[in-house]
């Protein structure tokens, strides 16, 4: 069995500023109680205090304690928003309008090529209010010391317009229950107890950078009664979760720079209980119809992976490897966006967490 090592990244400094002393003092509380908490669950840990608010420095400096261990760390959690532990800005090659890709790619890769990850990576967003880090903290550190066992029971809900294409994709782990599709599913209609006792929660609806909510599409074929663009789902309407793997491929679904969770669905999933939320910071791309590709297709690998036990960190990384695998074999290259998926989307919570579930008896 592989020994497992996680190392924990943030900022003291900046921490303080944004909460204060008394604030930082809590914070570092409690990511000594994780680190034991870690340790009691079988793994080994180390908290790394960085002092750049570059991004490349911070990548050095996770690179030089890596190389002071061995194993080798498995995992990095940073810890933070972007003012505490910084996204890299990488360049966007798809002429789509998104300017530059929020990521933390480069933390999970030794050498430049940024697309295929060598370590599991992910990270707790912070918000300008303090008691949003400490709750997902405090929360991760106890599931660290739990026996979670449930069962595989999962949510889906589409556009109307890729209906086909997202069955593919929530079918593929043998997801027995129905996929909702908006419309004609609105926020109207939408019940949060659809969300609760669920281990899988997957999302294939549209969104927009500077909105909170997501929206579905209907067909052609709709009723014209339907609405084109219908609100599907609201920060709002997310109830507790309890410990469910998020994947959103909702065009800025992972977007949470000057986001609270009343006006960020990925933010809100956490708050309310979610093990992890995987989301992409920029336009997502994938198809109207199987086969999968692009987010789809990152979405469809990651779920396979959590569903038979691997991390969720591992997962995600696994995912993006067996993504290039399959567009080399399949088409010979990467395109434009290829990369732009593999960068774009982002994990949230702690790669190190797995879903400890079960088949449904």
């Amino acid at each position: 069995m592989t020994h497992e090592v996680e190392i924990i990244v943030s900022h003291k400094e900046r921490l303080t500023r944004q909460y204060g002393a008394a604030v930082f003092s809590d914070l570092e509380g409690i990511l000594h109680t994780l680190r034991q908490s870690i340790a009691d669950s079988g793994m080994e840990s180390h908290l790394l205090w960085i002092e750049s608010v570059d991004p490349e420095s911070v990548r050095t400096s996770i690179l030089e304690l890596t190389e002071e261990f061995s194993p080798r760390p498995t995992s990095v959690l940073l810890v933070g928003g972007d003012e505490v532990v910084p996204f890299f800005r990488l360049k966007n090659e798809v002429e789509d309008g998104d300017p530059y890709i929020l990521s933390d790619s480069p933390y999970s890769s030794n050498g430049p090529d940024w697309l295929i990850p060598e370590r599991a990576v992910g990270r707790v967003p912070g918000t300008r209010n303090a008691e949003y880090l400490l709750r997902i903290l405090t929360s991760i550190s106890e599931k660290h010391r739990a026996h979670r066992s449930r069962k595989k029971r999962g949510f889906g809900y589409s556009t109307s317009k890729w209906r086909a294409a997202s069955k593919a994709v929530y079918t593929s782990i043998d997801l027995k229950e129905a996929i909702r599709l908006s419309p004609p599913v609105t926020k109207d209609n939408f019940r949060p107890r659809w969300l609760e006792k669920r281990a899988f929660l997957y999302f294939n609806l549209h969104g927009v950078r500077e909105r909170s909510e997501w929206y579905g599409e209907r067909t052609p074929s709709d009723p014209d009664s339907y609405p084109p663009f219908p609100v599907a789902l609201l920060p709002q309407l997310v109830p507790e979760v309890d410990g469910a793997c998020v994947f959103s491929e909702a065009c800025y679904g992972g977007y949470v720079l000057d986001k609270e969770p009343q006006t960020s669905l990925a933010l809100m999933f956490l708050y309310r209980n979610a093990d992890c939320f995987v989301g992409s910071s920029a336009i997502a791309y994938g198809p109207c119809e199987p086969p999968s590709t692009e987010a789809d297709l990152l979405c469809r690998y990651f779920l396979q992976y959590v569903a038979r036990g691997a991390s969720y960190g591992n997962a995600f990384m696994n995912a993006k490897r067996d993504f290039v695998k399959k567009m080399l074999r399949t088409q010979g290259y990467l395109d434009e966006d290829d990369a732009k998926t593999l960068l774009e989307f982002n994990l949230f919570g702690d790669p190190s967490l797995r879903w400890g579930g079960e088949e449904e008896s």
